[in-house]
């Protein structure tokens, strides 16, 4: 697997760390292999939405999770994170790995889009009435631009170096197995605004 090709470069990387062409060509290695397990695993995400496995979701306690595991991330330093969580905010029937994965998703693209310092909004609140919740993430990054916003659910449609166009449908994909909604708003050089709507049952 690619995985295990990753870990037998760095085994011997460190084994022969005097060697300098080895070095060299090892960082290489490493660097294309992760790149080609990243888009397979995301072209296995698009093509295979996993299993139901339906429960109750606490949306705050995973957009959470999602926060801790982006403390990690290169500009994390760079960005304030505000939070605007509904008290008592009622929970959701679904997967819970894979609203983690819309999240996440989602938060990384706001963070990408911030060049050097910003501020990602997270809110939530629920809709009595229709019987939902919606959950926003909204950036003062870079925005998208009106011409590529037609196609930004368009699978491999990307305007990044090294993207993959993926993200957006794979988190299209698995909120339509939720029976919710996605919409985006963007202005180049204002920023994002991702809305998300789950039913409460």
């Amino acid at each position: 697997s690619f995985n295990e090709y990753t870990r037998l470069c760095k085994y011997f990387k460190k084994k022969l760390k005097d060697d300098e062409k080895f070095q060299e060509y090892s960082n290489l290695i490493i660097e294309q292999v992760d790149r080609v397990n990243i888009v397979i695993n995301q072209m296995l995400s698009y093509t295979r939405i996993k299993g139901d496995n339906f429960s109750k979701v606490d949306i705050h306690s995973e957009a959470n999770k999602c926060l801790d595991i982006l403390h990690f991330y290169s500009n994390y330093e760079k960005i304030v994170f505000e939070q605007y969580y509904e008290k008592n905010l009622p929970l959701v029937n679904g997967n819970a790995v894979e609203i983690q994965q819309v999240l996440i998703n989602l938060l990384v693209n706001s963070m990408q889009s911030i060049d050097k310092e910003g501020t990602i909004k997270i809110s939530s609140k629920s809709d009595i009435l229709t019987n939902k919740i919606i959950i926003c993430i909204e950036d003062n990054g870079s925005g998208i631009s009106k011409k590529d916003m037609k196609f930004i659910f368009e699978p491999f449609f990307t305007t990044k170096v090294e993207g993959t166009g993926l993200g957006l449908p794979i988190i299209k994909g698995i909120i339509d197995k939720h029976h919710g909604k996605i919409s985006i708003k963007s202005e180049i050089n204002k920023g994002t605004i991702c809305e998300i709507e789950l039913p409460i049952n």
